[in-house]
């Protein structure tokens, strides 16, 4: 992720929709892998007043994070190397980094590892709905899984698929909205596939809800 731009569609409302299949508490322990500028963090500590942590590889964004948000916990790290103890939180939350990790599964360990037994990973992220080989991608969209291809990875690393939900229009509406903003080329230079690749992919959106 560089530059201050990432992909993140729907926004907050659909981050909102993701957190309300959790039991988020006062004494819940929520970390956003792959945080951004923070706002995610930033609306969970001010809905549900928890001890909230975030953690960015970028070296630009995180201290964008640390400097608008002075009383959440950044810390600029990769979700390869966590620096939290064994079954630190209750609720890990995911959107759109598992598209971005070179070894996923080696990752989803790592972060099984810091998340509670019974604890919530909350995932939103791109998929392919087609079962077309797409090539690797350069830009935002690295990796592009089928929803079959989530689910064994998830499954292979202990974690138990609760629910796959579809969320394709905020998709085609982020697109859109890129498209409009700085021209077709500029765009899908952004995304880091030609039309032609993301025609074959048949790119979708979904929420995933994983339980430990």
């Amino acid at each position: 992720m560089k530059c201050l731009c990432q992909l993140r569609p729907g926004g907050l409302e659909l981050t909102a929709k993701l957190l309300s299949q959790c039991n988020i508490k006062t004494n819940s322990t929520v970390l956003d892998i792959g945080c951004g500028r923070g706002e995610s963090l930033a609306y969970i500590k001010k809905q549900f007043c928890c001890s909230c942590f975030g953690i960015e590889a970028d070296q630009e964004l995180f201290a964008k994070a640390a400097k608008d948000n002075p009383d959440l916990n950044f810390y600029n790290a990769r979700a390869e190397q966590l620096p939290f103890g064994d079954a630190f939180f209750d609720c890990i939350l995911l959107e759109c980094v598992i598209s971005l990790f070179d070894q996923p599964k080696e990752t989803l360990t790592e972060i099984s590892r810091v998340l509670k037994q019974g604890g919530a990973l909350l995932i939103s992220d791109v998929y392919a709905r087609s079962d077309m080989i797409v090539p690797k991608g350069e830009g935002m969209l690295r990796n592009l899984y089928t929803q079959d291809h989530y689910i064994s990875i998830l499954e292979s690393c202990g974690y138990k698929v609760i629910s796959f939900e579809y969320q394709s229009d905020c998709m085609k509406q982020m697109l859109g909205q890129m498209i409009f903003d700085l021209g077709v080329e500029a765009a899908y230079q952004s995304l880091g596939l030609d039309v032609c690749s993301l025609k074959q992919a048949a790119i979708g959106y979904a929420l995933i809800v994983a339980g430990k």
